[in-house]
């Protein structure tokens, strides 16, 4: 299932829209809020999307979304970052809390979120806008694997 957010996206390419930042979806008469589950917005299968230019969006972009790591058995502290930060820079500000050592961050780290890996490779094009986090909190798991 992809994010509301790739549906814009794709919706951005598809009509040759320069900005996706500029623009939101509509359902019928209301804005549809980004940063909910499409399950829990109430819109019907096969449903009609509008693309329409948003103020609305850009006040969602403002607001930082909240962030807890789990790694090892222990959770980090509550972070908050940009919805466009890369998931490199949610490990990044993990070593800066103390929660994470550079040392830890290599090349066999793994970032999970809801049944999805993100490899070393793909942590830099991967962001927090992209896997549909916006203004709220979220878990995110760190998995390492030893090669022996």
């Amino acid at each position: 299932m992809q994010p509301l957010q790739y549906v814009l996206t794709e919706a951005k390419v598809n009509f040759g829209i320069q900005s996706s930042s500029d623009y939101g979806l509509k359902y019928k008469k209301s804005m549809i809020d980004m940063s909910q589950p499409f399950r829990f917005l109430n819109i019907p299968n096969n449903a009609v999307l509008e693309v329409v230019p948003s103020d609305a969006t850009k006040k969602s972009q403002l607001q930082l979304v909240r962030l807890c790591v789990s790694y090892d058995g222990k959770s980090s502290p509550t972070i908050e970052l940009k919805p466009e930060s890369t998931l490199r820079e949610v490990l990044n500000s993990l070593i800066s809390t103390g929660f994470l050592t550079s040392e830890e961050i290599n090349r066999d780290v793994e970032v999970i979120y809801i049944r999805t890996s993100f490899s070393w490779e793909s942590l830099d094009s991967v962001t927090l806008s992209s896997l549909g986090l916006s203004r709220q909190v979220e878990i995110l798991s760190l998995k390492y694997y030893f090669i022996k």
